[in-house]
């Protein structure tokens, strides 16, 4: 399966290839999608370098770009720093408990889930193991760091590049919204270092950017969902009403 990993100004630190490498996962089947003025600045990783058209840091231009790429196969978006992956071994009482696994176990276990969704998502190991649940997996409201891609069963619907960020939750409403398969897999899960690396969105994302996101959204989408704006941090967090 083909992986796609978005990446901003992490040449000296790509922590997701770092876990690829490990498991010698085939680097013809890695594409890194990278600026313009950073096209030469990955070269020593060994994999498929695209560089993409000038995004001026608005992640659905990114995105919508990929999926051009991709045309109908089917792939793995998946953030530059992801460390880790692991799968379900057990639970306690109604939380779910996982040990470590292979990229390969993970996107095997996919597959055939993806047969009938547009998305599965991969959730991070705080949301698995502290979702009190019984369920395997869940309808999605937003999608981050990891989920697979079947573009063959998308159709016409596209990133909305008004958004330059919170495009998952847009993208994720859209596929709901439509009757397209779009589900979390709580069977696996993942574990990534957004916030202390140097580099990737937190390079270029301000607050005031955040701030306009909600709005957009309102102006979008208005009594249908509750936008959350943090002030101190930055963060969106945006909840569709039933």
């Amino acid at each position: 399966m083909r992986i796609a990993i978005p990446t901003y100004k992490r040449s000296d630190k790509q922590l997701t290839l770092e876990l690829l490498e490990k498991e010698n996962y085939p680097k013809d089947k890695i594409y890194l999608f990278v600026e313009p003025r950073e096209k030469d600045d990955y070269k020593q990783y060994g994999v498929n370098i695209v560089v993409l058209k000038a995004s001026n840091g608005n992640m659905s231009m990114v995105n919508n770009q990929i999926l051009d790429f991709m045309k109908s196969q089917q792939y793995l978006w998946v953030c530059d720093d992801v460390y880790e992956f692991k799968k379900v071994n057990g639970k306690k009482g109604n939380y779910w408990l996982y040990e470590n696994c292979s990229f390969q176990e993970l996107a095997e276990g996919v597959r055939t889930m993806l047969t009938g969704c547009v998305v599965v998502q991969i959730p991070t190991e705080r949301r698995g193991v502290l979702k009190k649940s019984t369920k395997r997996w869940t309808m999605i409201t937003n999608l981050h760091t990891c989920y697979f891609v079947n573009p063959g069963l998308l159709g016409s619907i596209r990133y909305d590049e008004k958004f330059k960020i919170c495009e998952d939750y847009d993208f994720g409403y859209q596929l709901l919204s439509n009757g397209m398969g779009a589900i979390i897999d709580y069977r696996f899960t993942h574990n990534a270092k957004h916030w202390t690396n140097k580099g990737g969105c937190i390079g270029w994302r301000t607050k005031e950017m955040a701030k306009q996101t909600t709005i957009q959204f309102k102006k979008k989408y208005g009594d249908m969902v509750k936008t959350i704006f943090n002030k101190t941090s930055g963060m969106v967090e945006v909840r569709w009403k039933n």
